[in-house]
């Protein structure tokens, strides 16, 4: 199954676990669809590898330009509050 098309229903996930899928070249159809299939309510869960070099891949910079940037070891509380953001975040471009 493709990610940017699948074929489950709007709306039917409560959560959207996302491993090593958004960093891909196809990370903006792969987040609409993600927003399609998600609930309302919903949370988006991104698991992402990255190296622990001076310049970190181009998508996560711009995922801290964008006022997300949750460090290792950060609690589950500010974590869920990050997740919060970026959903409201992704909302407003999509």
């Amino acid at each position: 199954m493709d990610f940017s098309i699948t074929d489950f229903n709007d709306a039917v996930f409560d959560i959207v676990y996302a491993q090593a899928s958004i960093s891909s070249k196809m990370r903006n159809k792969i987040i609409k669809e993600i927003k399609r299939i998600l609930k309302p309510e919903g949370i988006l869960s991104v698991g992402e590898i990255t190296s622990l070099k001076s310049s970190p891949p181009i998508f996560v910079n711009k995922q801290k330009s964008n006022g997300l940037d949750i460090p290792l070891g950060t609690s589950t509380w500010k974590y869920n509050q990050a997740m919060k953001k970026l959903k409201s975040k992704l909302e407003g471009q999509l």
